[in-house]
């Protein structure tokens, strides 16, 4: 009887062993796999990348990707107020007027510049 119970019992893990392989992956498998990781998925998923910073009076400033850009929103605890720290897209504006070059010309906003090529490289 032991021996019948023993071959049975050896019968099923060998059943269930067998049962548990997989089929092999293949290039297509990796393919669709590779579009649900990170960087293809993170574009569709507003405000999921949050990055925050202690300041050292005590405020939270945080940035935030939305779906027109980065926010960045400085948070007071002891007020408990939240707000925007500046327009990104005005910011962007007001620096593309500025006036890169030589410091002794009135109309220069930022200078000095290294080198002539760096002056083409900020122009673009």
């Amino acid at each position: 009887m032991n021996k019948y119970v023993l071959t049975v019992a050896a019968f099923a893990m060998a059943l269930c062993a067998n049962a548990q392989q997989h089929a092999p992956l293949t290039a297509q498998d990796y393919e669709r796999a590779e579009r649900f990781l990170s960087f293809n998925t993170s574009p569709l998923v507003d405000r999921a990348n949050v990055f925050t910073r202690w300041l050292p009076n005590g405020k939270l400033t945080y940035s935030v990707s939305t779906p027109n850009g980065t926010e960045f929103v400085l948070v007071d605890p002891v007020k408990k107020s939240r707000t925007v720290a500046f327009d990104a897209k005005k910011l962007a504006a007001a620096v593309k007027k500025l006036k890169v070059g030589d410091p002794r010309d009135e109309a220069t906003s930022i200078g000095p510049v290294i080198d002539e090529a760096s002056a083409k490289r900020i122009d673009g």
